[in-house]
């Protein structure tokens, strides 16, 4: 092997190396960017009348990555105390900031005389106002996000939370009710 070879043989071990390292760089991130955690941060209440109850719910995603990504949809049903309510779907474009923690807010509005019995809803309300750990807030559902040139569609989302903990001040580095997906 002449000089030319081993310059050419030395070239390409180079571009190589340099195109594994980036491999293992962009697999480190998609594996810090689907290790996610979130949390409801805040609700408030829009209307509380028999026939509407109306709130926005405010969620906090928290992700692990050097990325920015993109929610570009989602698709979930909101549980209170274990029944649903009502089913919620929106695409529209999120970012989620890269090693941060990102807002997303929605809007949940529905008629309770539809799907209580009077007594469910006098203890709904009571719960609400009087047992905030016992009023407990689920939403269970697929989001879909996109970094750069990938597209993740239906990656799951379950939080759940009482209306104490939504409610209770904490700050945004508060880890206290973080829930996390590791995949």
């Amino acid at each position: 092997m002449g000089k030319k070879g081993i310059i050419l043989l030395g070239v390409l071990a180079g571009i190589g190396a340099i195109g594994y390292g980036m491999y293992i760089w962009f697999n480190k991130q998609i594996e810090g960017a689907m290790n996610y955690c979130y949390k409801f941060s805040k609700i408030n209440i829009i209307s509380l009348k028999k026939d509407r109850i109306a709130f926005t719910l405010n969620v906090k995603v928290k992700q692990n990555s050097d990325i920015r990504l993109t929610l570009t949809g989602y698709e979930f049903d909101v549980l209170i105390n274990g029944r649903k309510i009502i089913k919620l779907s929106e695409d529209r474009e999120i970012e989620i900031l890269p090693k941060a923690v990102s807002n997303f807010t929605t809007t949940i509005d529905f008629n309770p005389s539809n799907m209580f019995n009077i007594a469910d809803l006098i203890s709904l309300v009571y719960y609400g106002t009087m047992e905030r750990d016992k009023f407990i807030i689920e939403i269970v559902g697929k989001l879909n996000v996109k970094a750069n040139f990938l597209e993740i569609k239906d990656l799951p989302m379950n939080i759940k939370m009482t209306l104490a903990e939504i409610m209770a001040p904490a700050n945004e580095t508060d880890e206290k009710n973080y829930q996390c997906k590791i995949y």
